[in-house]
C-alpha cells in the first residue's frame, strides 16, 4: 500500500522499519547522520496541506499537482501503460533490470533496495518478485503505484526526492533511478545525487538510466533529406504549476527532420531541464562521490534493422514495435506543452505526431539509452 513518507529505522533483525511520528517538514540543512525525516502518522489531524489535490486535469489528461515540480507528463492510466511497456523494453535491451556488475547485491538475503521516482512501480515489483528475501522500498511524488497485489517485501512511499528522502544515512545496498530527464531541472541533479549518496551504504551501488532526446538516422536518403533547410518560428512555452506561460518567440533555421528534437530540447532547456543529461550521467556520478563502475549504452531502432558490422542493430520486430508505440505515446503525452510550441491545435498536433513517428520508422531511425553504475566507496 502507498503511504506518506515516514521515518525509517532498523529493527534488531536488520530490516528497515517505518516509524511514523509528528509532521515537521524535512530540512536537509538540519539533518545529522543520526537524524532522519519525521512525518505525520496516518491518524493525525488534517492540515491545510491535506486539501491540496494530488492531481489536476487538463485537456482530458490527468497531471500531478506538486508545487514546484518540473515534471510535465501525465499521470493517468494511459501514461502508466506507456511506462510499464517502456520498462520491459529497457529491461530487454540491457538484458535485465540490473547491470551485471551489481548483480552480486541480490545474492544476499538481507539486501535493501530503493527505487527513486518509481512511477507505477514496475521495476521495483520485478525486483521484489525475483528476489523475495530482499527488502524493497520505492518512492514517487505522485501516488500512481499499485496499492494491492504487491510482493510482501515491497513498500511504496509518497515522497518528493527534492524534499529529501525519508531514510536514515547508509540504508540501502542498491539505489535505482530511471527516466528523470523530465522530472529534474539541470541544477537539481547534483543535490538529488548527493541525497542518493547519503542513503547508500558504503560499498553499495547506484544505477541511473536515461534516454537521449534526439533520434539518430542511419539511412543515407534521410541524411540527404536533412540537407533541405526550412525556417519556422518556435513559440516556446515553459511548464508552470497551474498552467503554461509564453516564454519567448524566436526564428530558427533547422532541418525539417530535426524539428521534433529542437522543440523538445528548447522546451526542456527553457524550463531549466537538461535535454542532454543522459550523455553525461557518467560525469555526474563521480561528482557526487561515487566511484564509476560502468557506463553502458544501448540503441533502440524504431524499425527492425541491421546495418554494417559496427552497429548491428538487429533486434526482433516485437521490440521495435514496442518502441514505435512508445514514441507515439510519449508524443501524445506531451501535446499540452508541445502543441502550443509548434503553434498547432491539439487535433493538428495529433496528426503531426502520427506523421512524425511514421517518418522515424521510414527513415530507419534509432535512439540511445544510457545506464550508469556507481559505487559508494567503503571509506
Amino acid at each position: 500500500m502507498g503511504i506518506e513518507a515516514s521515518k525509517i529505522k532498523r529493527r534488531s533483525g536488520g530490516r528497515i522499519k517505518l516509524q511514523p511520528r509528528s509532521w515537521p517538514r524535512f530540512s536537509p540543512s538540519t539533518r545529522s547522520k543520526t537524524s532522519s525525516m519525521e512525518v505525520r502518522p496516518s491518524n493525525a489531524p488534517t492540515t491545510a496541506a491535506d486539501d491540496v489535490p494530488d492531481f489536476r486535469w487538463m485537456e482530458g489528461r490527468k497531471y500531478h499537482a506538486v508545487k514546484g515540480s518540473s515534471y510535465f507528463l501525465p499521470r493517468d492510466n494511459q501514461e502508466i501503460d506507456r511506462l510499464i511497456m517502456q520498462h520491459y523494453l529497457v529491461k530487454s535491451i540491457f538484458e535485465g533490470s540490473v547491470l551485471s556488475a551489481a548483480e552480486q547485491v541480490f545474492t544476499r538475503k538481507d539486501a535493501t533496495i530503493l527505487d527513486v521516482g518509481c512511477g507505477p512501480g514496475t521495476w521495483i515489483i520485478d525486483i521484489a518478485a525475483d528476489h523475495p528475501d530482499t527488502e524493497c522500498h520505492a518512492i514517487d511524488m505522485s501516488p500512481i503505484f499499485p496499492e494491492t497485489l504487491n510482493p510482501p517485501n515491497i513498500s511504496f512511499h509518497k515522497c518528493n526526492v527534492l524534499e529529501g528522502l525519508p531514510f536514515e544515512d547508509e540504508s540501502f545496498d542498491f539505489v535505482h533511478m530511471r527516466s528523470l530527464i523530465f522530472g529534474l531541472r539541470a541544477g537539481e541533479w547534483p543535490a538529488v545525487l548527493a541525497e542518493l549518496f547519503r542513503v547508500t551504504k558504503p560499498g553499495g551501488f547506484i544505477q541511473l538510466v536515461e534516454s537521449e532526446v534526439a533520434y539518430v538516422t542511419a539511412d543515407p536518403a534521410c541524411y540527404a533529406h536533412m540537407e533541405k533547410r526550412t525556417s519556422m518560428v518556435l513559440t516556446t512555452w515553459v511548464w508552470l504549476v497551474g498552467g503554461y506561460r509564453l516564454y519567448q518567440d524566436r526564428s530558427v533555421t533547422l532541418c525539417s527532420s530535426e524539428i521534433s528534437a529542437v522543440v523538445v530540447c528548447s522546451i526542456l532547456s527553457m524550463g531549466g531541464q537538461d535535454p542532454y543529461v543522459a550523455t553525461h550521467l557518467a560525469a555526474l556520478v563521480p561528482s557526487a562521490g561515487f566511484q564509476l563502475v560502468t557506463h553502458e549504452k544501448r540503441s533502440i531502432a524504431v524499425v527492425r534493422l541491421t546495418f554494417n558490422s559496427r552497429y548491428e542493430l538487429g533486434w526482433n520486430g516485437q521490440l521495435s514495435e514496442i518502441w514505435f508505440n512508445d514514441a507515439k505515446a510519449i508524443g501524445q503525452a506531451t501535446k499540452t506543452v508541445f502543441a502550443p510550441a509548434l503553434n498547432k491545435t491539439l487535433d493538428e498536433y495529433d496528426e503531426y505526431v502520427d506523421d512524425l513517428v511514421n517518418k522515424l520508422r521510414d527513415s530507419r531511425s534509432y535512439t540511445n539509452w544510457h545506464a550508469v553504475l556507481g559505487r559508494r566507496p567503503l571509506a
